[in-house]
């Protein structure tokens, strides 16, 4: 075994999914050939043909969350992973050779007790695939502290077992939550220069879909965590996709990249109406 096969080995990938069948196969691909210790794909009841390609695969664990949605997910993959080291890797994310090894010597060399690393859109096609990717430069900015590791993201496993994934579905805002208890609890979380990369192809309908999802998120952290905030505390949250856009739109325009700009308002439109929607659903 040569060293950089050691490195990979410290490491459990896991990848949750729903429906993903135009990008699955690539993903796992690109993660067979990082060489990890196991992949565990957990889905969240599949009704296309994501399982029938998994299941394609001979070393690869496949668990069902039963419905119970994203963080369930998750926390079913950390149970049931053996590495020292958790990776979760999103369906539609595509792993650069040896990317795993590089990461695992990258974070063992850091102070950080998890990392998210530099995610570009792969050969941008069109203008919803080139705004994602300006909004991914823009919203990751220098490598260093950060207060959320988004997907993919490594962690110490040890560490993720006492701070873990809520059981209840929060959306794609379960990984707020970690952050949050692991920075209360003293760790470091930061963003390491290492590229991944977005499957290309984003279209305007699937681009409001992604961020409707986030705002979905965003409502289920409000609605988990606003009892115990000040009420400024509140406001910070609710105005929060607003300020970003607008900070981001400021830095879009120092670099000259002014199309862009409606890019940031369509998903920040997005983003609100599946706070919007998800509050009215619960009520």
């Amino acid at each position: 075994m040569n060293p950089t096969q050691a490195d990979s080995l410290k490491v459990s990938v896991i990848i949750c999914t729903k429906n993903v069948e135009e990008n699955i196969r690539e993903t796992l691909d690109t993660v067979f050939l990082n060489n990890p210790l196991e992949v565990i794909l957990v889905d969240g009841k599949s009704t296309d043909s994501t399982l029938q390609i998994a299941e394609e695969y001979d070393d690869i664990q496949i668990y069902s969350d039963e419905g119970l949605g994203l963080s369930f997910a998750r926390r079913i993959g950390v149970e049931k992973a053996e590495g020292k080291y958790i990776l979760y890797v999103g369906p539609d994310n595509s792993l650069p050779k040896d990317f795993i090894n590089r990461l695992v010597r990258a974070f063992e060399s850091s102070d950080y007790s998890a990392a998210s690393v530099t995610t570009k859109v792969k050969d941008p096609l069109n203008y919803w695939d080139r705004g994602l990717d300006v909004h991914r430069n823009l919203l990751l900015g220098k490598p260093g502290y950060i207060k959320v590791a988004g997907t993919p993201s490594i962690y110490i496993k040890e560490l993720l077992l006492k701070y873990n994934f809520p059981k209840e579905n929060i959306g794609p805002n379960d990984d707020t939550l970690v952050a949050k208890k692991l920075i209360e609890s003293g760790y470091k979380i930061g963003l390491l220069p290492i590229p991944v990369f977005d499957k290309n192809g984003s279209t305007m309908i699937s681009t409001w879909k992604r961020f409707r999802w986030y705002g979905e998120g965003d409502y289920y952290f409000y609605k988990k965590c606003y009892s115990k905030w000040t009420i400024w505390r509140r406001v910070q949250s609710l105005i929060h996709p607003l300020r970003q856009a607008i900070k981001h739109s400021s830095m879009i325009i120092f670099s000259s990249k002014f199309l862009y700009i409606f890019w940031l308002f369509f998903v920040t439109v997005a983003r609100y109406n599946g706070w919007v929607k998800t509050y009215l659903k619960m009520k």
